[in-house]
């Protein structure tokens, strides 16, 4: 995909990046990366925008309220002790504190929901038109 006026604009390096540089292909490779560092730090919610705005990829419905459940409950787990923040709570039904316990069929779903969408986002983006070169 092709950026528009305004995303290339959105692009930078800085002039040290440019002399050091060994080629025009180096300076795109490090514009990619800059690129993905960005959107691995955004929320889900971002995260899907972005997919959508920049990349064309459609979510569906499900996706987009799943995933960011699925998220909170990951970042529970990992940064809160197991106990559901107000994040969390704003977008399920935990309310601030409950311990976040699920059944084991419920991991099972949460892996099958995110490989299905994987499957579907990667299909989407195959079949986009390809960048040439001229």
């Amino acid at each position: 995909m092709v950026p528009n006026g305004k995303q290339a604009k959105e692009k930078n390096i800085s002039y040290l990046e440019f002399i050091q540089s060994e080629s025009k292909e180096k300076l795109i490779d490090q514009l990619a990366e800059k690129e993905v560092r960005n959107v691995l730090y955004k929320s889900v919610d971002d995260l899907i925008k972005y997919c959508e705005n920049r990349l064309g990829l459609i979510w569906t419905d499900d996706s987009k309220r799943e995933l960011p459940r699925v998220s909170g409950i990951r970042n529970c787990l990992m940064h809160n002790n197991g106990k559901a923040d107000a994040k969390l709570a704003s977008i399920s039904n935990y309310s601030i504190g409950d311990a976040i316990t699920f059944k084991p069929g419920e991991v099972h779903g949460f892996g099958l929901m995110v490989r299905s969408l994987a499957s579907e986002l990667i299909r989407q983006f195959k079949e986009q038109p390809k960048i040439t070169n001229g």
